[in-house]
């Protein structure tokens, strides 16, 4: 797929690594080579070049408008089990389910209990 993406606002940007990365969350533009135009969420990491620039890297992800209902909903479960077990786990270590790695499956809400 061609065409050209353009960032129409920031919606908010997390500060990483000692501001030396940031994940940016914005409302963007896709225009195909055809005139056709697509609104959607972008969720990208940016890193400060040498030079003191903005870059962005291909890590990120983009959610259509008709998704942003499930992806709150999904943000909200996984807010509500962290509080829920805050203070279990002392580090923040990446954790990865039964069965493989996260990208593998859908945490079932026993599995997601168990990971926080």
């Amino acid at each position: 797929m061609s065409g050209q993406c353009r960032e129409l606002k920031r919606l908010a940007t997390l500060e990483r690594n000692r501001g030396k990365e940031q994940i940016r969350w914005s409302w963007d533009l896709f225009s195909s080579d055809g005139g056709e135009l697509s609104r959607y969420v972008s969720v990208r990491k940016w890193y400060k070049s040498d030079n003191g620039q903005w870059r962005t890297t291909k890590a990120g992800i983009t959610i259509r408008l008709s998704e942003l209902d499930e992806v709150v909903t999904a943000l909200q479960r996984l807010q509500r089990a962290r509080d829920a077990h805050e203070g279990d786990h002392d580090d923040d270590r990446e954790a990865t389910p039964r069965g493989g790695r996260a990208s593998d499956r859908h945490l079932s809400p026993e599995e997601l209990d168990e990971t926080f």
